[in-house]
């Protein structure tokens, strides 16, 4: 197999030295009189590094993720004889040579010991998986054609990302997972003998500081490789047009798994869940255009492979008889297919109105199964021999099955009318009726969930017990919009422009089964003075709907047939009913001279109100205050930007923005709820009269981040350019707590009346560019830049095995010396801080 690298290369280098002669030779003779051609080159070297502490998290999104040298590459190369043209680009073809994440933002010492990480990072699976290496942000095209009569392009982009560095005690073989060895412990784990006892750790013999000791660190990271071909040949009216897209994905992300009852039973173990798959697409259109009338015609096929069923993840104990060491499957999303015709046909029906008719038919299909048993194995007691009390729920609350597959088919319609006018002067309307439906078939009598017993839930495979079944989601969505903008004064171009929206939504198998959304924007814009424009616009919404078969949603999270408020209810916030108000505002100034400037608003303010829920049998029950999930999401934005050219050569820019997202959330904890207000351990009676002395637990947090930055351009002379920019940004999170009760340890902190202390953040980024015109073909380039990022989280720690109990609570591998007590598991992330320097220098020729 050709070395996934070399590919790369050849991808990246082939279109740059492929010769101008080789696509020429393709046009057939040379005519009589050689054409005019104009020809425009230019290459760029250049040399840069990244140096600091945590470079991986800095160069998560721009590829800079290693510490080290640099190697930089662009090119662009265009071509034009009369109508024919040959354009070549490429950008970031950029090598890294260095190989580790940049050094810890915090060395080990005396008072932080446990809560550190000594030394550089490097991780060869990691760099080996995603070969980010080359050009981890890469792309090139070409395009070759004859303008007005065919035309061909071809690309290619990398995408790169860098995830977080996670602890975890499995280590990742493809898709099967090892338990890392721990202290004491003569193996890892205990095998799968079929006879006899087996060696190693048997069931809950692990302690806390063992599985600590097995806790290693894994860096996180995906590449996407896409290459693409589209051609276009135009045929009197018609334009013909055919495309290919290969899209490849490898790496790994982080998930977790519930540790089950083991212990405190809070928090899950982490791994790295492996990525490989590839996606093509395929579309064929033909488009028809005349002054009057205009159509397009397309068909596009989508088809989704993954190459990866899931990640084995075996127990770090065995049971005490067969069948031993138990392993869970992980199980990723099935390949599947997408196909989808597509017309669109607008038509001037007279000289100033417009029709417009737009439709779509898909067909989404699973092809392929799922793997056995995605789910539980059946380790709780009372299930078959060699059950462990631990370790379960490794997809989740009741998402076994032991189905082959599903058979899920989606026919999906969409469709809209639109017609726009212009009946007077100054005056534009415009109406539209908009249809999107989804039909969803399932097999149900293989598609099933359950096997509740003892407490704990399995696949049900392994359980008797309820049963149920999955179901499909079907919704028609239908909206109507109209429009209309007037310019009332022409002669300062004054115009009022109003929106209004009517949403109807009826979903099958949905806690909001049917909603209505009335939405309406009102809008004024005008030029306030020969130099000064300004626009507002306000908007209202409300979306009304009636929650069904509560009870149903209530026992996703509690054992079957619990009834109501069994569990820890929530609405989703999308179909919840709810009120929007919302408004904008901009003021430009552009006065001769040289200062120039604007200013900005934006107010958002959403209410979801959970109102009332109506049962099969009638019954209505009264949900307000008495659900979890978020009430209030409230958004401000403001801005001030100016420009200022104090000289010929020297421009100025200025800005300042401010952020605000505030979230009000109901319900947290075990207590949160009035079934459980009744028990003593939640401070009740034990009487259902206790329940009315408490009310839901809130949660609240309001997030500020304020923003400021300028920059300078300095021309000197024809041929030096200078330019600094610097942005520093401030962020403050407070989060609120109210309405609790007083519970003993270890639950206190669910419940107690407190504010978590504020979290600040900053960021600091500052760049200085030099250009050079050496020659009128030569340019020189030079760069430097600081950024810093720095964040003070509670939720960041290196530690992944924490105490939670009266004594230990937070603190690094402690827990009950009692075998099995595992405590509290987390990822172990590092704090995202980082603290780096770029340089750059760079030579640009061009011919």
């Amino acid at each position: 197999m050709m070395d996934k690298l070399t590919f790369r290369a050849m991808l990246l280098g082939g279109v740059c030295m492929l010769p101008l002669g080789a696509w020429a030779a393709d046009l057939g003779a040379a005519p009589a009189a050689p054409p005019q051609t104009a020809s425009e080159n230019e290459i760029d070297f250049g040399l840069g590094g990244v140096w600091g502490t945590n470079t991986g998290q800095f160069g998560r999104y721009n590829g800079f993720t290693e510490e080290g040298l640099d190697g930089l590459f662009s090119f662009s190369s265009v071509t034009r004889k009369d109508t024919q043209y040959y354009i070549f680009e490429g950008s970031n073809i950029n090598f890294q040579f260095g190989d580790n994440l940049g050094r810890a933002p915090y060395p080990c010492t005396t008072a932080n010991l446990g809560q550190c990480q000594t030394g550089s990072f490097k991780d060869n699976a990691y760099t080996n998986g995603t070969a980010n290496d080359l050009g981890p942000n890469a792309e090139a095209k070409f395009e070759v054609g004859d303008q007005g009569k065919w035309g061909v392009i071809g690309y290619y982009d990398a995408i790169s990302y860098t995830g977080n560095i996670i602890d975890s005690f499995w280590t990742m073989n493809g898709n099967h997972g090892t338990v890392n060895p721990m202290t004491g412990l003569t193996e890892p784990w205990g095998g799968a003998g079929l006879t006899g006892a087996p060696p190693g750790t048997t069931a809950g013999a692990i302690t806390p500081a063992q599985l600590a000791s097995g806790e290693q660190p894994y860096q996180m990271g995906t590449r996407r490789d896409i290459v693409g071909l589209t051609g276009t040949y135009k045929w009197g009216d018609w334009t013909i047009t055919g495309a290919f897209r290969q899209e490849h994905k490898e790496g790994s992300v982080e998930e977790s798994v519930s540790m089950g009852p083991l212990g405190d039973g809070y928090g899950g173990a982490a791994f790295a869940l492996p990525v490989d798959y590839d996606t093509q697409r395929y579309d064929v259109s033909a488009a028809y255009s005349t002054p009057q009338l205009q159509a397009v015609f397309a068909y596009f096929l989508s088809n989704f492979t993954d190459h990866t069923n899931g990640a084995f993840l075996p127990y770090p104990a065995a049971g005490s008889s067969s069948p031993y060491q138990m392993t869970a499957l992980y199980a990723t999303p099935p390949s599947n297919l997408a196909q989808y015709v597509t017309a669109m046909v607008a038509y001037n029906i007279l000289p100033n109105t417009k029709v417009n008719v737009n439709a779509r038919y898909g067909v989404e299909t699973q092809n392929d199964a799922y793997p056995s048993n995605s789910g539980d194995p059946a380790l709780i007691p009372g299930g078959p021999p060699g059950g462990l009390p631990g370790l379960t729920d490794f997809n989740g609350v009741w998402l076994g099955t032991s189905a082959a597959s599903p058979n899920i088919v989606a026919q999906v319609y969409q469709g809209n009318v639109g017609v726009t006018s212009t009946p007077i002067a100054n005056l534009s309307v415009g109406a539209k009726y908009a249809i999107d439906g989804r039909n969803v078939s399932i097999d149900q009598s293989g598609a099933v969930y359950g096997g509740f017993i003892g407490g704990y839930y399995a696949d049900s495979a392994f359980l008797s017990g309820p049963v149920g079944f999955v179901v499909p989601q079907d919704w028609l969505k239908q909206k109507v919009t109209a429009d209309l903008d007037y310019r009332i004064l022409p002669q300062s171009n004054t115009r009022v422009f109003a929106n209004y929206e009517f949403d109807d939504t009826d979903r099958s198998n949905a806690q909001v089964g049917r909603s209505w959304t009335n939405t309406g924007t009102l809008g004024v814009s005008s030029m306030l003075g020969s130099n000064l424009q300004g626009r507002v616009s306000g908007t209202l919404g409300e979306r009304s709907g009636v929650v069904h078969f509560w009870g149903a949603f209530t026992n996703l999270d509690d054992a079957p047939g619990s009834g109501m408020y069994s569990g820890d209810p929530s609405i989703a916030y999308y179909q919840a009913p709810y009120t929007m108000e919302a408004a904008n505002a901009r003021l430009d100034y552009a006065p001769p001279g040289p200062f120039s400037g604007g200013l900005s608003f934006k107010f958002e303010n959403d209410n979801y109100h959970d109102g009332n829920a109506t049962e099969p049998n009638g019954f209505v029950a009264n949900l307000l205050n008495e659900s979890e999930g978020i009430k209030q999401n409230q958004n401000i934005t403001a801005g001030i930007d100016g420009n200022y050219r104090a000289t010929d050569s020297v421009d100025l820019h200025a800005f300042y923005s401010f952020e605000q997202i505030y979230f009000d959330n109901v319900g947290n904890g075990a207590c949160s709820t009035t079934t459980s207000a009744i028990t003593t351990a939640c401070g009740g009676t034990g009487t259902a009269a206790s329940a009315t002395n408490l009310g839901l637990f809130y949660n609240k947090y309001t997030n500020d981040v304020q923003t400021v930055g300028a920059s300078v351009e300095w021309k000197p002379t024809d041929r030096l350019k200078l330019s600094i920019e610097e942005i520093f940004a401030y962020g403050d999170v407070t989060f609120a707590e109210g309405n609790g009760v007083f519970v003993a340890l270890p639950t206190q902190s669910f419940q107690n009346v407190s504010s978590y202390p504020a979290e600040p953040s900053y960021m600091n980024q500052l760049t200085a560019k030099l250009k050079y015109q050496l020659t009128d073909n030569v340019e020189l380039g030079l760069g430097a830049g600081w950024s810093m990022f720095q964040i003070k989280n509670w939720q960041d720690t290196s530690c992944a095995v924490m105490g939670t109990g009266p004594t230990t609570p937070g603190v690094c591998g402690a827990g009950s010396a009692t075998p099995g007590a595992l405590a509290l598991l987390t990822p172990g992330y590092l704090s995202p801080n980082y603290n780096v320097g770029l340089v750059m220098a760079s030579l640009k020729v061009k011919w």
